[in-house]
């Protein structure tokens, strides 16, 4: 839950601004128009995006923090970003990747972050290295880990599972009546 909590201003500031130009847009220039470059609502589109886009490290961020502390915090948002990132991911076996993992892989990596930094911080450590460990050693070692295994390992796959989801609800929405359905449902 303290995930979702950081991640809700987030979602308000970017949907509302995304709304916003959007629905403004149509409103004052007819239901044809699409925000370009140089208009305003080209720029409180791009701001609502920015906030969609961090919302996803900020997630895998505090999910890790609210398993193993503040150490947590860069490496969970960081790879959550990269796996959040679809040209960043590595395609496994021709697989290309044209959707990322998103909440997915930011669930996934806020956990195995978490844990992980959690079950490091158990390690008996001298004390002139301990003092480096939380902002310097776990940062370092757990997010190029699991920024390898996101890029090179999971990203793909899932990647590719999720596409597959994302175009199944496309289609099954695209047909009136299972989009009822599914609606009511």
């Amino acid at each position: 839950l303290t995930g979702v909590s950081y991640t809700v201003p987030f979602i308000i500031l970017g949907g509302i601004c995304i709304a916003l130009a959007v629905g403004l847009g149509k409103i004052i220039y007819g239901d044809q128009y699409s925000a370009q470059p140089g208009d305003f609502f080209y720029y409180l589109e791009k701001i609502g995006s920015v906030a969609f886009t961090l919302m996803i490290g900020v997630l895998g961020a505090y999910i890790a923090y609210s398993i193993a502390g503040r150490a947590a915090i860069a490496p969970a948002f960081i790879v959550s970003v990269v796996a959040n990132t679809a040209d960043a991911l590595f395609p496994i076996g021709g697989i290309q990747v044209s959707t990322a993992m998103g909440f997915v892989g930011a669930i996934l990596f806020g956990l195995a972050i978490g844990y992980t930094v959690k079950w490091i911080n158990t390690w008996n450590i001298n004390k002139t290295i301990s003092a480096i460990m939380p902002i310097f050693v776990i940062p370092l070692g757990v997010g190029l880990f699991y920024g390898l295994l996101a890029v090179f390992v999971i990203g793909a796959p899932v990647g590719w599972i999720m596409d597959k989801f994302i175009n199944a609800l496309k289609e099954a929405f695209s047909n009136e009546n299972i989009g009822i359905g599914l609606g009511i449902g």
